[in-house]
């Protein structure tokens, strides 16, 4: 299987805490690192970035997260 069959593609603004049937975006991120035999899957909506662990005894609750956009808004901020 090609590493590049399994990926998904949101327009930005989508919630990713979203666990609404059809828009679990970690169940289905999770699941299709699983399904390549991948150790690591990756969501984001642009502004967020999370990485999961798909051997992580809770993957869609345990993540590491970049919230890019906060950061750029503390860069701004004046010191």
């Amino acid at each position: 299987m090609n590493f590049f069959d399994n990926n998904f593609l949101f327009s930005e603004g989508y919630n990713l805490d979203s666990k609404s049937k059809g828009k679990y975006y970690a169940y289905n991120a999770v699941k299709a690192a699983r399904d390549s035999s991948a150790e690591w899957a990756m969501l984001t909506n642009g502004y967020k970035w999370r990485i999961y662990s798909v051997k992580n005894i809770s993957p869609y609750e345990n993540y590491l997260e970049a919230d890019i956009e906060n950061t750029i808004e503390v860069i701004k901020e004046p010191l």
